[in-house]
């Protein structure tokens, strides 16, 4: 309950994500979001936000944290990737790498690697994977990503990828339910940053978030701001084979 203070402060969560277009090879909109508490959120916080001013925000309740709620908006604040990447990044492949072919009539292999990331995504839509191998590529034949864990029998809608060194290509093979009138697997592809270089001390290769650097200039002093989830900045591409 207010008065907060930077001794008992009020918590808020960012994410930013960045829609791409991977047909095209294009980067699209990219949308801002806080969550926290919704009287302070929309009166106290928000509002002094520059990239947030005559904006439309758009709000709703969060149900992944009980009490709180998220608003979003589009914002021309756009984060870079960093790496080997020394402008802005204007293409997905700036971003993120992909190749999806279809190898049979309910599985797919699946490929993604991004730019100075360890993390990445496979996120499915229209069905749930049954079975999913991620290869490794310093070994003969496949390697599980955990040889001791059983699938659920309905499947699961997302594959989280994590390594312990940078920009490495990951690659799935996937298996979905055989379905009457099957329409292929659809879903998405992205990757995640969370470690970034501070605008404030000075230009590197690091990766950049101006949206974060904002809210850390302009957040009140009895608030402070953490990470929505595992990625600070997630970058996704639609996927259908």
């Amino acid at each position: 309950m207010f008065p907060f203070s930077q001794e008992a402060p009020l918590k808020v969560f960012f994410q930013q994500k960045v829609a791409l277009d991977l047909v095209t090879k294009s980067t699209g909109k990219v949308v801002t979001a806080l969550t926290g508490a919704p009287l302070y959120l929309d009166r106290m916080i928000i509002p002094g936000l520059p990239s947030a001013r005559g904006k439309d925000i758009q709000c709703s309740t969060n149900t992944a944290k009980l009490g709180l709620k998220t608003c979003t908006w589009e914002g021309g604040l756009l984060p870079a990737p960093g790496g080997d990447v020394k402008k802005t990044p204007t293409r997905s492949t700036d971003w993120i790498w992909v190749n999806a072919t279809r190898v049979g009539a309910t599985s797919a292999q699946i490929s993604i690697q991004g730019t100075n990331t360890r993390s990445c995504r496979i996120y499915f839509d229209n069905k749930r994977a049954i079975r999913y191998v991620v290869r490794d590529p310093a070994r003969q034949g496949d390697s599980t990503m955990q040889p001791s864990y059983e699938v659920w029998k309905d499947g699961v809608s997302n594959v989280r990828l994590w390594s312990r060194t940078w920009d490495r290509k990951f690659t799935v093979d996937v298996e979905w339910k055989d379905d009457a009138g099957d329409s292929g697997l659809k879903g998405r592809l992205a990757c995640e940053w969370v470690e970034y270089e501070s605008g404030a001390v000075g230009v590197g290769s690091g990766g950049k978030i101006p949206a974060l650097e904002e809210v850390l200039t302009f957040l009140p002093k009895w608030a402070v701001v953490s990470k929505t989830t595992d990625g600070l900045v997630e970058a996704w591409g639609d996927l259908s084979v």
